[in-house]
């Protein structure tokens, strides 16, 4: 009877193991091919520490989904203030990439805003570039800032101040 216990308790193990790793790859192969409707407007952090005159520091670069503002919440700065920048480039890796920003923006007030940009804008001769990255400059000397920031708005941020200064 121990035989045939211990028989029937291998085959129920080994049915669970397989139900485990069906149950995995078909999780997987969803999250593999799920499309990315959302992931645009996803805050990520952000925390740029300029020492010195001139220096410059970006976060790296993100799928921008469509034309028109990015997000910003700046959290703190201190000393000099930060010259902010939205560049876009034609892929992850940064080939092409360029200034596209509207105006000044400027790490000098804490609080959420939108940057305009022209990433992905056809009228401005970006409808290739599909991403982008906030890029920080010291202009006068050892500053900082830090937050999260999108690529794109959500509905809820399109009714927030814009940044720039044009």
């Amino acid at each position: 009877m121990k035989a045939s216990s211990s028989a029937s308790q291998l085959t129920f193990q080994q049915k669970a193991a397989a139900l485990i790793i069906v149950g995995l790859l078909s999780l997987f192969s969803v999250l593999a091919f799920a499309p990315q409707a959302h992931a645009d407007d996803l805050d990520t952090g952000y925390m740029f520490y300029l020492k010195s005159k001139g220096a410059t520091d970006g976060t790296g670069w993100r799928h921008k989904g469509a034309e028109g503002s990015a997000y910003i919440h700046i959290m703190e700065h201190r000393g000099d203030h930060c010259r902010l920048y939205i560049d876009g480039a034609l892929d992850r890796e940064g080939r092409g990439a360029k200034n596209c920003m509207v105006g000044e923006a400027w790490a000098d007030r804490d609080g959420q805003y939108r940057i305009h940009n022209t990433v992905r804008d056809a009228h401005m001769g970006n409808a290739d570039y599909h991403y982008a990255r906030l890029t920080a400059w010291a202009p006068y000397g050892e500053g900082s800032t830090n937050g999260v920031w999108s690529p794109d708005c959500s509905k809820k941020a399109e009714k927030l101040p814009i940044l720039n200064i044009e």
